[in-house]
C-alpha cells in the first residue's frame, strides 16, 4: 500500500524514536512519506502500532498506582458535587458531559497529576458517573452529551445520600485503616539536609495529604487550588505532624510521651526543633514543643547537630 497521507510519516517516525527501534529507524530517510513513495504492508502497520501501544502501557506502569488512587479521589468529589447540585439547587441541574470532563481534568492538575481533557476518555466516564449517581440518566444532542436526573425517583435519591451514625463510623473507621497503611510505608529520611528529597511531598503519603485538604477545604473540585497555596500549605504540615507523631501500635505500659521514631522523622518537625534550639538554646522549651508533638526532642537535636559538625 501507498503511504498517501501528510501525517503518517512523521508519526510514525516520532513512534519509532520513542521505542528506539534502530532497525526501522536505519531505514527512514526523511519523515516525508510520500516524497520517498513508501510503500507498507497493512498487517506489518497494524503489527507495529500494536506495539507501541504495548511500549506505552508499559512506560507507564510506574505511575499508574499514583493515577489510579487520584482517578478514584476525584471521581468521588465529582459524585458529591453532583449529588450536592442535585440536593440544593433550587433549579434541575443538567450537566454537560464537556465540563464536567474539564472540571475532573482541572482537579487531577491539581493535585499533582498533570492530565488535559483529551487524556480523560469521556465514555467511561460517563458510564462510572450513571453507575455511581442512582436516577443519573444521559441525553445526547448533536455530538454533545448532558446528564440530568429522573424526576420520579428524587425521594430515593434523598435516602440514598443521607447516612446514620452507624454508616458515618465505619466509614471514619475504614479511611482511618487505609491512612495507616499509607502511613508506615518506607519515606525518605533526614540525611543532614532539608532538601534534596526530604523537604518534598515524597515525605508524606498522597492519601494522608489529600485527605487533610479535603477535611481543610472541602470538595472543590469546581473551583481548584494551586499546589502551592496556603491551603496546600496548612494541608502539608499537618500531615507531617501526623506522620511524626504515628505509632504502629500502642504499648502496654505506655511512657508519658510519645517516642518518635527516626524512620517517621518529617521535615517540619526536624526544622522547627534545629531552630528553637538555634534562637534560643533552651533545652525546655525544645522539649515541651516536643511534648506537644511539633518537634523532635533535644536529644535528637544535639544527635543532629553533632553528626553534622563531624561530617564539616
Amino acid at each position: 500500500m501507498n503511504a498517501s497521507t501528510t501525517d503518517i510519516g512523521p508519526k510514525i517516525h516520532a513512534q519509532a524514536v520513542e521505542m528506539q527501534d534502530t532497525q526501522l529507524l536505519a531505514k527512514l530517510v526523511s519523515t516525508d512519506f510520500i516524497a520517498m513513495e513508501v510503500k507498507y504492508h497493512r498487517e506489518c502497520c497494524t503489527y507495529f502500532r500494536n506495539s507501541y501501544r504495548s511500549h506505552q502501557r508499559a512506560t507507564s506502569t510506574a505511575t499508574s498506582h499514583a493515577y489510579r488512587f487520584t482517578y478514584g479521589s476525584v471521581m468521588s468529589e465529582l459524585v458529591q458535587y453532583i449529588e450536592e447540585m442535585f440536593l440544593y439547587s433550587n433549579t434541575a441541574p443538567v450537566f454537560k458531559l464537556s465540563d464536567l470532563t474539564r472540571l475532573f481534568a482541572n482537579r487531577m492538575t491539581c493535585l499533582g497529576v498533570h492530565t488535559d481533557e483529551k487524556s480523560i476518555h469521556r465514555t467511561r466516564l460517563k458510564e462510572q458517573l450513571i453507575e455511581l449517581i442512582p436516577g443519573l440518566r444521559e441525553d445526547k444532542a448533536g455530538r454533545e452529551v448532558f446528564l440530568s436526573f429522573e424526576a420520579d425517583i428524587a425521594d430515593a435519591i434523598h435516602e440514598a445520600c443521607e447516612y446514620n451514625d452507624f454508616t458515618d463510623g465505619m466509614c471514619i473507621s475504614r479511611a482511618a485503616t487505609i491512612l495507616r497503611r499509607d502511613m508506615f510505608n518506607d519515606f525518605p529520611k533526614f540525611n543532614g539536609s532539608l532538601s534534596d528529597g526530604f523537604g518534598s511531598h515524597d515525605c508524606v503519603p498522597p492519601s494522608l495529604l489529600n485527605f487533610v485538604a479535603t477535611l481543610l477545604g472541602g470538595h472543590n473540585i469546581d473551583q481548584g487550588s494551586p499546589a502551592s497555596s496556603p491551603e496546600q500549605n496548612a494541608a502539608y504540615s499537618i500531615a507531617q505532624l501526623i506522620r511524626f507523631n504515628s505509632v504502629k501500635r500502642e504499648r502496654l505500659n505506655r511512657p508519658q510521651h510519645t517516642r518518635h521514631h527516626i524512620s517517621h522523622e518529617t521535615p517540619l518537625p526536624v526544622y522547627l526543633g534545629l531552630m528553637i534550639h538555634s534562637c534560643s538554646r533552651k533545652k525546655s522549651l525544645v522539649d515541651k514543643m516536643n511534648h506537644l508533638g511539633l518537634s523532635i526532642s533535644y536529644d535528637r537535636v544535639q544527635q543532629i547537630e553533632a553528626t553534622v559538625t563531624n561530617v564539616v
